[in-house]
């Protein structure tokens, strides 16, 4: 095997691995879907995630999911400046691989059950079937929800370093992805946001403005949009 070959099954085990609580998650039936770091990574934003954060309908039921699996409660730690994000949530780390190193165990991957209510995230009430969940272990979410998602969470966001992080992430979103400057992404996105995305796209939109834009959207939302 060749160096580029084995860098290739290197990258496979990793994603395999880090991404091991979605295929067990959707196998036993619960709909998920990748959020935050990984969700903008797979979209081509040059960041490191570290916790794995993924939105479930029943934070409860995901967890004992894992749980069964071998997964085990984690206290925050890296994210205790903000509590928010931790709000309803659970966090879990990932047993280690039967015959791992030591080195290996420290790198296991944690991960952060979110409620998708608390996110504003609509997942698919119908169950997923063990058969999908194997031919497509790894969700990501579709481009416009998660950009709905972030503008809501930002719009949200007491103030706080909370909403300096989600802000972080707004920021990415308009900077690194391109398909959000197309002449159609408008369309996709709810009605309630698709002004705030226009007018991101012609100049960002700071904190001071964010109480402004929180009116507009709720406005837009109460005629229905």
């Amino acid at each position: 095997m060749d160096a580029k070959q084995a860098h290739l099954e290197s990258q496979k085990r990793y994603i395999e691995s880090r991404f091991r609580a979605l295929r067990i998650l959707r196998t036993h039936g619960i709909p998920c879907v990748v959020w935050a770091e990984d969700a903008l990574a797979y979209y081509g934003v040059p960041i490191l995630p570290s916790e794995l954060f993924v939105i479930v309908a029943d934070v409860d039921a995901a967890a004992q999911c894992l749980k069964d699996a071998g997964y085990v409660r984690e206290d925050p730690r890296v994210w205790e400046p903000l509590p928010e994000l931790m709000e309803a949530s659970s966090r879990l780390l990932q047993p280690p691989a039967s015959g791992s190193s030591g080195l290996d165990n420290a790198q296991r991957t944690i991960v952060v059950l979110l409620p998708a209510g608390r996110w504003k995230y609509t997942l698919p009430s119908v169950p997923i079937s063990p058969e999908i969940a194997v031919s497509d272990p790894f969700p990501f979410p579709a481009l416009p929800a998660l950009v709905d998602s972030i503008i809501d969470a930002w719009l949200d966001a007491p103030a706080s370093l909370f909403a300096s992080h989600i802000n972080c992430h707004l920021a990415y979103v308009y900077d690194y992805i391109d398909q959000v400057r197309t002449r159609c992404f408008v369309e996709e996105l709810q009605p309630a946001h698709r002004d705030f995305h226009l007018r991101y796209l012609a100049e960002p939109i700071r904190d001071s403005q964010r109480l402004e834009w929180r009116r507009r959207r709720d406005e837009t939302s109460s005629y229905g949009g």
